[in-house]
């Protein structure tokens, strides 16, 4: 015999999934609803609330938009790393921009194109795997 739930009992939470709980956390460090997550996606707020939760399948498109919408590395949200942003690939980027504004730029500018280009080679040497 089937048993019935009255009214008053509340229903028991799904468990939130890894993915659901980074998303949740990336989203609250942002600052950010799941409404506003929703618009900077261009997608429903009920998305976010069902990925949150972890009932929903997760496409790597979906990850993806995510993890550009919140400024974290997809291997951050599905659980393969505890950092949320790639340091490497942050500050590539930043020097990628740097070099592109700065095209016609001046000798003082060279000098600290070369300085982040030797920090990336550091970081790059420590975050190397050691044999």
């Amino acid at each position: 015999m089937l048993s019935r739930r009255s009214p008053q009992e509340p229903r028991a939470a799904a468990p939130q999934s890894s993915l659901g709980k980074r998303i949740v956390a990336a989203r609250k460090r942002a600052g950010l609803t799941q409404a506003d997550l929703a618009k900077t996606m261009g997608r429903d707020r009920s998305l976010i609330s069902h990925l949150e939760r972890g009932n929903m399948g997760n496409t790597a498109g979906t990850i993806a938009l995510i993890a550009r919408a919140l400024g974290v590395s997809t291997d951050y949200l599905l659980g393969l790393t505890d950092k949320p942003v790639d340091e490497v690939a942050d500050l590539r980027t930043h020097y990628e921009g740097l070099c592109c504004l700065l095209a016609d730029s001046s000798a003082r500018v060279d000098r600290l194109a070369d300085s982040i280009e030797r920090l990336i080679a550091r970081i790059d040497k420590r975050a190397a795997p050691r044999p």
